[in-house]
């Protein structure tokens, strides 16, 4: 197999009323607020030039509109394949589902901070474990990884990110992951923002023993600067 190289773009949903009163909101679909629509736009402007073959989408209303959003401001007459996958869906959170997020937070903290390890590795009572979800996570990616033949566009949610950013930092064996200069006071940790985006190269074939991940993009909304902070 010849050597071929494509990019994968993350963006995060647009805001929704729920994210800005700082609640839980995972399987809830919640369509995009006023601010949520203004930031799809500002992101599709800023992602206007790229051609991507194929868009994949959460099936949840706020990652659809995000995702609609970048591909109307596409300067692309082509529109690419768009799928929608439940796969790339929020963690379930369960009965946390709408609840402040300080509820589940505190405790992650406290737990992270005895465990050394990342806070969306820990387990409240009643949810999709974080193994499970890695694994729905990991699944999704490898097979994309798979079968991409061109520039690809997930729009998905905050911890979905964060997750495969774990995962890939960690795993060993299927991928080589870099990301130098992204990480010195553990940015891969911090908190998705709303329509950030996040962009890896991938590079695989007869060179590559395993397929060699590059970030060069993380958590970025410079795209928003303009907007007003409420």
């Amino acid at each position: 197999m010849d050597s071929s190289t494509f990019t994968i773009t993350f963006v995060r949903h647009g805001e929704t009323e729920d994210n800005k009163k700082h609640i839980v909101l995972t399987y809830t679909d919640q369509p995009l607020n006023e601010t949520g629509l203004k930031q799809g736009k500002l992101v599709g402007e800023a992602l206007k030039d790229v051609v991507y073959k194929t868009v994949y989408s959460s099936d949840m209303q706020r990652a659809q509109q995000t995702a609609q959003c970048i591909i109307d401001s596409s300067k692309e007459e082509k529109r690419p394949a768009f799928i929608l996958d439940p796969r790339l869906r929020e963690r379930n959170f369960g009965e946390l589902d709408g609840k402040p997020a300080a509820v589940w937070l505190e405790s992650g903290i406290a737990w992270s901070l005895v465990e050394g390890k990342s806070v969306i590795q820990y387990n409240p009572p009643g949810v999709e474990t974080y193994e499970e979800f890695e694994s729905r996570v990991s699944s999704f990616f490898r097979e994309i990884d798979e079968t991409s033949g061109g520039n690809i566009l997930i729009v998905t949610h905050g911890l979905w990110i964060m997750t495969l950013l774990e995962y890939l930092r960690t795993e060993n064996g299927n991928f080589r992951f870099s990301f130098d200069g992204l990480d010195q006071n553990g940015e891969l940790r911090s908190a998705m923002k709303n329509t950030a985006v996040t962009k890896m190269r991938v590079l695989r074939g007869e060179s590559c023993a395993v397929p060699n991940i590059e970030l060069i993009i993380h958590n970025d909304d410079s795209h928003l600067s303009h907007i007003t902070k409420y």
